[in-house]
């Protein structure tokens, strides 16, 4: 889906429509991506795709919404913080956010010190793992 919309991103008539519509497309998409929160995947067969096409929605969206206060909000400085270490969150929860059904776990693993250890990991592997690769990478650009 994101192709796709990479493709229709290119197209004036959509981006047009798109623009003209702002508020009913970011409607749709929302609606579209929580909906299979409530409606179990039994009764929506491939739901998966139409929640895509939701996905696509959004990313349109905000393509042609660049000027938007819904936009803008995204560059406040805690979610713009949040949004660097987010694949740190993303790569460290499964060490630190306990599912299942064990009700006793490690200690690091216990509400808040979770939370506070799985931003401390993060925050530290974005400054000293991934900030180096994202500059090796600027320097390879650069060269080529």
């Amino acid at each position: 889906m994101g192709c796709i919309a990479g493709i229709l991103s290119k197209s004036e008539y959509v981006n047009n429509l798109v623009k003209a519509n702002r508020k009913v497309v970011l409607s749709i998409a929302f609606l579209i991506m929580i909906c299979f929160i409530y409606i179990p995947s039994k009764i929506i067969l491939l739901g998966w795709i139409i929640q895509s096409i939701g996905t696509c929605m959004l990313i349109l969206y905000i393509l042609n919404s660049q000027q938007s206060k819904t936009i803008k909000a995204l560059e406040y400085k805690p979610l713009s913080a949040m949004g660097k270490v987010s694949y740190g969150l993303y790569i460290y929860q499964g060490l630190f956010l306990t599912t299942g059904p064990q009700l006793e776990g490690p200690m690091f693993q216990k509400y808040p010190m979770n939370i506070l250890l799985m931003l401390i990991f993060a925050i530290t592997s974005y400054q000293y793992l991934e900030k180096p690769f994202l500059k090796l990478k600027s320097k390879i650009k650069s060269n080529h």
